[in-house]
């Protein structure tokens, strides 16, 4: 049941998806999401970030990566 619950995750605001990498102690994810980026443009699959010289290399793509975990379905986090 938990991880259906998973599944079924809709993230319709930017802030629920910063938050929910805070829920899920992606501490270093939620790091960058909150300090370390300038939120361009959203829409639930897509996001698009301007990072600062601080955000890792990977960001990017590890946030796609764990959102599309969670959610069951594909993210586009673009720079």
């Amino acid at each position: 049941p938990e991880a259906q619950e998973e599944t079924v995750m809709k993230l319709s605001t930017f802030e629920e998806v910063v938050s929910c990498f805070k829920a899920k102690k992606e501490m270093l994810l939620y790091k960058t999401l909150f300090q370390d980026c300038r939120l361009v443009s959203f829409s639930e699959g897509k996001i698009e970030l301007n990072m600062n010289e601080f955000a890792a290399s990977n960001a990017a793509s590890d946030i796609s990566q764990k959102l599309s975990e969670w959610t069951g379905r594909r993210w586009l986090v673009a720079l």
